[in-house]
Order: structure tokens, then sequence, then C-alpha cells
């Protein structure tokens, strides 16, 4: 796709959050320089709000320039480029948060996850975010030992927002690595969980 510099400020820049982009585009000679230069992370704003930069992008390396989470929040707004993810092997440049951020509101990467090892990256933390936005996921925080890696902080984090697991939280002895401050801020919201304070 072909595109002149005072288009590419007129159309695309008013979508671009910071000052940086316009500053770029000026200090090149033409749109050639402009695309060479650009990092991975403007790659990727620019095919959030233009995926029809696809090619222009492909041309210019752009792909081979995004890091994991560049790819993560490409996916969640424009799914479509999953094959493209893994033909530039995105999905492996992933690290656990980043796999949480794309799962909770993309589940149909669940099993891309797993296949590229995401699920093992996840830290107590990262479990605990996954199941708050994505409960029916307990079976694969079972499979990988997630509740085993969540400290009491993790739990009562989760716990907060969804009490349906204090029994799960009992069998994993969350409970009893929740400090004094975890039951003061989890009680305050849910306080039908004292019975399970000892």
């Amino acid at each position: 796709m072909t595109i002149s510099k005072k288009d590419f400020i007129d159309e695309i820049m008013p979508f671009q959050p910071c000052s940086n982009g316009i500053e770029l585009i000026e200090s090149c000679k033409d749109m050639t320089e402009v695309f060479k230069k650009m990092d991975g992370g403007y790659w990727r704003w620019l095919l959030i709000n233009r995926p029809q930069f696809k090619d222009t992008c492909e041309k210019y390396k752009g792909f081979e320039k995004m890091g994991g989470w560049d790819w993560v929040f490409l996916l969640e707004t424009q799914p479509q480029y999953a094959d493209t993810c893994k033909k530039y092997k995105g999905f492996e440049k992933m690290n656990g948060r980043s796999w949480v951020s794309l799962l909770k509101y993309q589940t149909q990467y669940k099993d891309t996850c797993e296949k590229y090892n995401g699920f093992e990256k996840m830290d107590g933390w990262d479990w605990g975010t996954l199941l708050e936005n994505q409960p029916q996921l307990v079976n694969t925080c079972k499979k990988y030992n997630g509740f085993e890696k969540m400290d009491g902080s993790d739990w009562r984090w989760l716990l907060d927002r969804q009490p349906q697991f204090a029994d799960t939280c009992e069998k994993y002895k969350g409970f009893k690595k929740m400090d004094g401050y975890d039951w003061r801020w989890l009680l305050e919201t849910q306080p039908q969980l004292e019975k399970y304070r000892r």
C-alpha cells in the first residue's frame, strides 16, 4: 500500500497515542524510510488501526520486529492475524503474563497457548488473574499445577472476585498462605468467607 507522508500524518496519525510517531515521520525523507525505521510497537499500532497495511508490514519486516506483547495487543483486536503470528514466531515470544492478557479476551487461543507452553510459563498471579476472568479454565489450572503456584495474595485476589473458588482454595491450602492484610481485604468484600479463617 502506498501513502504519502502528509496523508499518513493526516489520516493515520490522529490514532497514534503519542507525538513520537509524527516526529519519526517528519525526520524521514519519504515513507520508505519511515517504514524501515518503525519498530514493532509502531507496526502493531498501525495494524490495529489500519489492518490493510499487512503487506507493507511484511515488506519492511515489521512482523519480525514485534515482541510478544505487540502480538497480544494485535490479536486482541485483530484475531485474523493468528496465522501471521504463528509464521513469525510471535506465540513463542509470549510470556505467561502476555498469554493471560490474550486469553482474558480471546479464549479461542487456549489450544495455541497449550501448544506453545504458555500455561507452563504462568506464575500464581497469572493463574489468579486468568481464573478471575475465565473461571471455566479451572481444569486447565489443575492440569498445569496453577493452584500450587498461587500465594496468599493471589488467592485473595481471585476470591475477592470469584468467591466460588473458596473450597478449591481450602483444598490447596491457599487460606493458610494468606496473611492478615489478605484477610482484611478479602473479608471487606466477601465476609461469608470468614468461616475458612483458622
